[in-house]
């Protein structure tokens, strides 16, 4: 029961500081001097006020609570607080992995929470920092904000309304219909990139991710649906880029169906730099990477795995 005139907010401010005032010895302990080290304070409460909101992406507030704590006490100090955050979430959670994940999911959790703290203990200041998607990932999985499903991760997102508006008329239509069906565009999965699992990008692999996906949605009964935002959905890759075909393929057979996204910089520039062929279609004006949304409904992706 809430106090009356005790906010939710002022009780979860509060919890953090308490928080905050037990780590200091963890902060001192991995290199964070004395002196620095109400700033080093202040910048943790930050990142835990950053990982318990709401927000479902958060990479850029950490990095910047992270680089006002460089520039008031250097980058080493960041790093010494980043790998502390790292250290305090392994320890709080690693013993309380939920038991009804899917097996899959569960061994590659348990993956993640090793390599995570094999990252802040031994890794280079240079890749112990929030502008590096690796750690970044990794400390939201101590978190339990993401979920590693293979090749991917899936994390609490929602499907970007401003998207019907680039749609052409018939797939608005048929976007908002999805979105209707589903009540709402929150909260979805939403799949991301994992770059450690590069050996199960394949056919077999982006299988896994679905049905490891479709489990998941057992443990988390609210999410509507799965998403994702790629150059790799693009239908023009059916003949310039075969061996990527399995990709949209296999979207289509889970009952998935593709709209029209914002292709930014770096999409284009991933698109190219892991092809010859495409590179070469690039500059002959013959291709121009772009970016579509797949979107898989809850119903449509536990009924092809029979988990609903």
């Amino acid at each position: 029961m809430i106090r009356a005139g005790v906010r939710p907010g002022d009780r979860q401010a509060k919890a953090r500081g308490d928080v905050v005032a037990s780590v200091t010895d963890l902060l001192l302990g991995q290199g964070v001097k004395a002196r620095d080290l109400g700033a080093a304070e202040a910048a943790f409460a930050s990142y835990l006020g950053c990982l318990e909101s709401l927000q479902p992406k958060v990479q850029k507030e950490l990095a910047a609570s992270e680089d006002a704590l460089a520039r008031q006490a250097g980058r080493e100090a960041a790093a010494a607080c980043n790998r502390a955050l790292a250290r305090y979430l392994y320890k709080k959670n690693n013993d309380r992995r939920d038991p009804t994940l899917p097996q899959g999911v569960a061994g590659y959790q348990e993956e993640d929470f090793a390599r995570a703290l094999k990252l802040a203990s031994a890794g280079a200041d240079e890749q112990v920092t929030f502008h590096n998607y690796v750690f970044y990932s990794y400390i939201e999985v101590l978190a339990f904000r993401r979920w590693p499903v293979g090749n991917h991760y899936v994390v609490r997102s929602g499907v970007p309304r401003r998207l019907l508006l680039r749609q052409p008329p018939g797939l608005a239509a048929k976007l908002l219909w999805t979105l209707a069906g589903g009540r709402g565009n929150h909260p979805y999965f939403e799949l991301h990139y994992n770059p450690h699992r590069l050996r199960l990008f394949n056919p077999e692999g982006w299988r896994c991710v679905f049905e490891l996906t479709a489990g998941l949605m057992g443990v988390f009964g609210d999410i509507k649906g799965v998403f994702g935002v790629s150059w790799f959905f693009d239908p023009k890759l059916a003949s310039l880029s075969p061996e990527l075909g399995f990709l949209r393929r296999q979207v289509e057979e889970v009952g998935g169906r593709f709209f029209v996204a914002d292709t930014t910089k770096d999409h284009i520039e991933n698109a190219l730099k892991m092809s010859r062929a495409r590179r070469a279609a690039y500059k002959a004006g013959r291709y121009r990477p772009a970016c579509y949304l797949a979107l898989v409904p809850r119903a449509a992706l536990l009924r092809h795995f029979r988990l609903g």
